[in-house]
């Protein structure tokens, strides 16, 4: 470890670190070498500090949900103050309400620093570090856009809130309680928030004597082993981190401890978040005056050990590592980090962490972006998709960064259509794992020079029609589908070729029953063995019902071998049947109702359906 390092003073000018969990996808500055991801960062929004807002100098940020929409708190060092911003709609985030310490409010939020989320009584709360104050403050946010300070502490002889910088939240025994990381006095308090007017404090931990690694520690973050609360504390001056019991809030305990050597990436640890691979449990710390990253397995929290780490150079952006925070995309797992003097994000993806890696990044190079002096980071989901919140202490601003993954386009599987008929082309199998809605786009693709170009009805919809040629031919058309951000493409070939001759009968030359069988279900029993069904004809109208019910599965198409005979002129032959289920409330015994089915055997009929439940 290169010594000749500068640490940062007791108290650093961009805070102290509370970590958060986030989700990125990059579209901006890249690295060509970086390995592929599953998604994309783009960049939908942001916001700036203004004379209305609380957003002087931000450091830590955390997200809640009020009301079934979902927000962000955000600390403001230089305004002493916490600041709402909605962002239920990321392209178009808006501040709210405010708090700020003024002699009015007496609020603790003097040089607010970290900030944590936590639920009491139903109901969402934030709880604030505030360094200046030596104190933490409970903010009401049930309403936000009229958020109010609770209750508050203070530091005093018997408390351990000396500069305190890092905070979390974590539930034992089925109440919520706060750890807090007092930079000043080396240590960490324990508070009970379960009543949010009238907080308590509980046990603490003091380095007092150099045995744990407390020494100014910043950040702090809670994980759960076995059921079993912990914290993990990252230790500025010792170069460590420290593991803490915090089953009993009443009777806390050290547990394990790792202290930096020249294997390891901890000189000036600073901010911390958990994750889990699998079964197992790690965290992961910035090195902020190395310039890295370390990641510590803690699935045995009396027996830490150190498996990878990942440090600085040209291709990453980990220049004054600060905040960090972990997510998943699929079965992967990544982490972000905010970069102070690289003005940026760096991913990482840890799914191995014995083997961790640089994966893609996001800097303010060209100033479009309010990521100068990156520090606080979060992630916040809004229905399938996630996004990532950073602070940036220089531009005085919250920019939003977007992960958006790669649609699935589907265009169906190859298939034959006579000459001159009317072909479906069906892309609505396409889907998109973060529900955006699509856009589609139908081309056909020739195959060599001769081969005939047709006219699509509508090459912008999801399902169009186009007519066959009169010559037997192979066509291919690729469907296209687009997500606002990334596009995915499928082929489907269509073989045209002349009708083959077919017996067509009449459906009752081979229909034995057809009946209700079950509250949304008809059995339609046959004395052949018959051909796909034709789809598009069918429904079902329920007497004395005006709207015809939806057929919503179908299961024997071509109909299947029932293993039952019935008597026909005579003689004993075997019955085929397909089962169809129908939406809708359940359909009482005695119902009868009416249909229109067509199997590739059959003109279309029209047909009675009796009650067979009775």
């Amino acid at each position: 470890m290169n010594e000749d390092i500068v640490r940062s003073p007791p108290i650093v000018w961009v805070g102290a670190l509370v970590v958060t969990f986030m989700v990125l996808s990059f579209s901006g500055m890249v690295e060509d070498s970086f390995a592929q991801t599953d998604f994309t960062l783009t960049y939908p929004d942001f916001i700036t500090d203004t004379t209305s807002y609380n957003l002087d100098n931000p450091h830590q940020i955390t997200s809640f949900t009020a009301n079934s929409k979902t927000y962000l708190a955000v600390t403001s060092f230089g305004d002493s103050g916490v600041q709402i911003i909605d962002v239920s709609d990321p392209d178009n985030i808006d501040a709210r309400d405010s708090l700020k310490d003024t002699v009015s409010n007496m609020a603790e939020l003097s040089g607010a620093f970290g900030i944590t989320s936590f639920i009491a009584n139903s109901k969402p709360y934030l709880a604030v570090a505030s360094f200046g104050d030596s104190g933490v403050q409970i903010i009401d946010v049930s309403d936000p856009d009229n958020i109010s300070a609770t209750d508050s502490l203070n530091d005093d002889t018997t408390l351990t809130l000396g500069g305190v910088a890092g905070i979390t939240s974590f539930i034992a025994n089925s109440k919520p309680y706060l750890a807090v990381a007092a930079h000043s006095d080396g240590g960490v308090q324990i508070i009970d928030v379960s009543d949010p007017a009238n907080i308590a404090a509980r046990d603490s931990l003091k380095d007092t004597d150099g045995t744990y690694e407390l020494d100014r520690p910043y950040g702090i973050t809670s994980f759960t082993v076995k059921s079993k609360p912990y914290v993990a504390v990252a230790a500025h001056y010792d170069d460590g981190v420290q593991i803490i019991d915090v089953s009993d809030p009443a009777n806390i305990s050290a547990t394990d401890s790792i202290t930096n050597d020249t294997t390891l990436e901890l000189y000036g640890a600073y901010g911390i978040t958990s994750f889990m691979v699998g079964s197992k449990t790690y965290v992961a710390v910035t090195a902020q005056p190395a310039d890295g990253v370390q990641i510590i397995d803690v699935s045995d929290p009396a027996n830490i050990s150190a498996t990878d780490s990942i440090t600085n150079d040209t291709t990453l952006e980990l220049d004054d590592a600060t905040g960090i925070t972990s997510f998943m995309v699929g079965s992967k797992t990544y982490l972000a980090v905010a970069s102070l003097e690289d003005d940026g994000v760096q991913i990482i993806d840890v799914s191995n962490p014995t083997e961790i890696s640089g994966v893609d990044k996001v800097d303010d190079m060209d100033a479009t972006l309010v990521l100068d002096g990156a520090y606080g980071i979060t992630s916040f989901n809004i229905g399938s998709k996630t996004h990532l919140a950073v602070t940036a202490q220089t531009d005085d601003g919250v920019q939003i960064l977007s992960l958006n993954r790669s649609p699935n386009a589907n265009a169906g599987s190859d298939k034959k259509a006579i000459l001159d008929a009317t072909v479906t082309l069906d892309g609505t199998r396409s889907t998109d794992p973060d529900g955006d809605t699509l856009e589609y786009t139908w081309i056909q693709t020739l195959v060599t020079s001769e081969t005939p170009t047709v006219t699509i009805d509508n090459y912008r919809s999801a399902q169009t029609i186009f007519t066959a040629p009169a010559d037997p031919t192979e066509l291919v058309f690729t469907l296209t589908v687009n997500d606002g951000t990334d596009t995915d493409t499928d082929d489907i070939t269509i073989t045209i070729a002349k009708p083959v001759a077919r017996n067509i009968k009449e459906m009752s030359d081979t229909l034995v029953s057809a009946k209700i069988t079950a509250p949304n279900q008809i059995t339609i029993v046959y004395n052949e063995e018959l051909s796909t069904f034709i789809n598009s004809y069918l429904n079902f109208t329920i007497s004395n019902e005006d709207k015809p019910r939806n057929i919503t599965g179908i299961n024997g198409s071509p109909a299947i071998e029932t293993g039952e005979t019935v008597r026909i002129n005579e003689k004993q032959v075997k019955t085929y049947s397909t089962i169809l289920t129908f939406d809708g409330p359940d359909v009482p015994p005695s119902s009868t109702g009416s249909m229109y089915v067509q199997h590739a055997d059959h003109y279309l009929a029209f047909i009675q359906v009796s009650d067979g439940q009775n």
